[in-house]
């Protein structure tokens, strides 16, 4: 996790937390560290997850630049604890950490790079000198019970995007008198016009020319103009909404499929074309499947 956390902004900046006068302390194995707020409580463990907001400082030409801060950022970031890549590492720091703690650590830019990171230290980042770690504890979890709480969260989001999305699509239909169909996943769907034999079926090559659009008209992909898309059918390869559209379907069947976000890209923006939680509108054509 460690590794995820660098985003160079490169801002002059002053520290979030004052020290209010108080002066580092130096462990056995080197790490500086100063407290301004030290709680009671059970200290993090390896494997725990500690949700908290920190500040990255490093020297440049003798002068405090801010690598990351995300109470800047505005978002917590979860971290794992790891073994200590090295002595004095901020590993170490971590698992001096409790709820509510607000602490600093210092710590041999070098080594962190090298050893934690697994990049090199930038040049502009002075040598030999030292990475300092702001940092505000929220809370400390083992990473089933994140997962849990994360997976809880989604769950509500979905159930909320959920209740939205129903009613944009029945006002689509309504406002473009379709007829539409629908599935027990909340897809619908109107076919302007049937093919012959049977549906296509999961784990068949499906052969498919498509428009893909959002509620208010806007065409963000389309076949028009080059050969059809083929893919595996039900295997995962596209979105659910399509996976379970096209089996709808036989050979030559056009139709309009009303995919709600759940069954597109979810709470994930693609592109600048496709926002989060899109509602995503698709004609379709089954040219074959075999």
């Amino acid at each position: 996790m460690l590794k995820n956390i660098l985003k160079i902004s490169a801002v002059a900046g002053l520290s979030v937390l004052a020290s209010c006068g108080k002066k580092y302390e130096t462990t056995p194995t080197g790490l500086k560290y100063l407290f301004y707020e030290d709680k009671e409580g059970e200290k993090a463990k390896l494997d725990d997850l500690l949700m908290l907001n920190f500040e990255m400082i490093a020297k440049n030409n003798g002068k405090d630049t801010v690598l990351k801060n995300t109470w800047k950022d505005g978002q917590p970031v979860p971290i794992v604890v790891q073994k200590s890549t090295f002595k004095g590492s901020l590993e170490e720091g971590l698992m001096m950490l409790s709820a509510g703690d607000s602490a600093s650590f210092q710590v041999n830019a070098d080594s962190i790079f090298m050893k934690t990171f697994g990049a090199m230290r930038p040049p502009f980042i002075d040598s030999a000198s030292a990475i300092t770690f702001n940092m505000k504890v929220i809370k400390i979890q083992s990473r089933e019970d994140y997962s849990k709480e994360q997976q809880k969260i989604m769950e509500e989001k979905t159930s909320s995007q959920k209740v939205i999305d129903d009613k944009l699509i029945q006002d689509y239909i309504a406002q473009n008198n379709l007829t539409a169909q629908s599935t027990g996943s909340g897809l619908f769907y109107v076919i302007s016009k049937p093919g012959k034999g049977p549906n296509a079926v999961p784990g068949k090559m499906v052969s498919v020319n498509y428009t893909g659009m959002l509620l208010d008209g806007t065409v963000f992909d389309s076949s028009t103009g080059r050969a059809p898309i083929e893919f595996q059918l039900g295997m995962g390869q596209v979105i659910p909404g399509w996976d379970e559209g096209l089996a709808l379907l036989n050979t030559g069947a056009q139709a309009k499929l009303i995919i709600p976000s759940r069954l597109g890209y979810g709470p994930m923006q693609m592109s600048e074309k496709i926002p989060a939680n899109s509602i995503l509108i698709f004609d379709v054509e089954l040219v074959k499947f075999k």
